[in-house]
């Protein structure tokens, strides 16, 4: 088990989670209002995360929590590569990525196009990975697991 206080330091980290895709989204038979909640409702956790994420020290890029709002409230709907452009972006300038694993819905990050897109290209940026693990009531982080990390050159 990695120590939480070892990589808060280390710089700024993307906190990637599943939204609009992957683990309950990938019922068929879910109509758009049910959809629209359980988005809602990870937005509601990933939020809830980086706030707990902020209390242990780290320093946080946050997509979801940063853009899910002003996207309902503007109405904008840009096309999946417009958003995969702007997280790249984000990624880009990050330390390297926290990937949230949903207690209520935990294979949703496994399922996500846009997470795994997400970490195939920290990865080939070199980057570290970390999947972080919580109650499932949210309240404390309880593991951080690599995904990937990054040879080190000599």
């Amino acid at each position: 088990m990695i120590k939480f206080d070892k990589i808060a330091n280390q710089g700024v980290w993307y906190l990637a989670s599943a939204l609009s895709t992957g683990g309950q989204l990938n019922d068929e038979e879910l109509d758009e209002f049910e959809r629209s909640q359980v988005m809602a409702s990870r937005y509601e956790d990933i939020e809830y995360v980086g706030g707990h994420l902020f209390q242990l020290g780290f320093t946080l890029i946050e997509p979801i929590a940063s853009s899910f709002n002003k996207a309902r409230l503007c109405d904008i709907t840009n096309s999946y590569a417009e958003w995969q452009r702007r997280d790249e972006n984000l990624i880009s300038v990050s330390h390297g990525i926290l990937v949230f694993e949903d207690p209520s819905d935990p294979t949703s990050w496994q399922e996500s196009n846009g997470v795994q897109q997400e970490i195939a290209y920290a990865r080939n940026l070199n980057k570290p990975v970390y999947l972080l693990t919580f109650t499932p009531s949210l309240d404390k982080l309880v593991n951080i697991e690599t995904i990937f990390e990054p040879m080190k050159l000599t």
